[in-house]
């Protein structure tokens, strides 16, 4: 896995004010768990740019279905594109 992955991404539109909110709902517990799954994710589908409807990929293929039902609604909220 290549080192410190979130360092050097590049955001786009509100992809890390999305991303920091799905972090603030996480108890602290799972925070390094979710930073190392969402980390591993992006070096596995090697994205360089994280955009908005990134962000929604990683919510699907990452979160609970629990979790998936409360976040997107208020990260579609949260969308600069519609």
């Amino acid at each position: 896995m290549k080192e410190d992955v979130m360092k050097e991404i590049k955001w786009n539109g509100n992809s890390k004010k999305m991303y920091e909110l799905v972090l603030s709902q996480t108890p602290l517990l799972f925070k390094n768990k979710i930073i190392r799954l969402v980390s591993n994710w992006i070096n596995d589908h090697k994205i360089e740019l994280i955009t908005e409807e990134v962000i929604f990929e990683i919510v699907e293929d990452i979160a609970p279905l629990k979790i998936k039902v409360k976040l997107l609604p208020v990260l579609k909220n949260m969308r600069t594109n519609g």
